[in-house]
């Protein structure tokens, strides 16, 4: 009857859950991936597991996500006995995974009319190995609801006098 559009299948949930990210870095940990699979989880995954044993016995920052949350709700940063939270509580009753900190840069821009120093975060979108997204997103240390999407262009290069 067509009542009903599914814009993501049921299986992006798993995409989406934060302990898909302590799963790999398990399987990476315990050598259950291929050379190649290992070298992109190294490359381009924080170290991520389902406690925070491995950072307290290191004494080394890190951050608590709830497993499945929205725009920073209820994460932590916790570092030399320090701990950031997020202003939004609406996860902390669920499952959590605990990630390495990595301090995001700082740009700085212009928000109502005057400059603000702004973290700022990337996002890219792969399909099928091609790039096909590119998302920039400026907040602050927890990037939260508050945060603002920064426009990202790709200017072609065109030949000479082609405008």
């Amino acid at each position: 009857d067509k009542k009903l559009a599914m814009l993501n299948p049921p299986s992006s949930n798993i995409l989406q859950s934060k302990i898909s990210f302590a799963i790999l870095w398990d399987m990476y940990m315990n050598m259950k991936l291929t050379p190649h699979e290992s070298e992109i989880v190294q490359r381009y995954l924080a170290p991520t597991y389902r406690e925070a044993t491995p950072f307290t016995l290191w004494n080394k920052p890190y951050v608590k996500k709830p497993v499945i949350s929205r725009e920073g709700a209820s994460v932590e940063i916790i570092r030399e006995n320090k701990i950031s939270k997020s202003k939004y509580d609406l996860y902390s009753d669920f499952l959590s995974v605990y990630q390495k900190f990595i301090e995001l840069p700082k740009l700085n821009v212009i928000l109502n009319n005057e400059f603000t120093e702004k973290y700022y975060i990337i996002g890219s979108f792969v399909c099928n190995d091609n790039a096909v997204g590119l998302s920039c997103r400026l907040g602050d240390e927890i990037t939260e609801w508050e945060s603002h999407w920064l426009a990202v262009s790709y200017i072609k290069e065109e030949e000479e006098g082609d405008y």
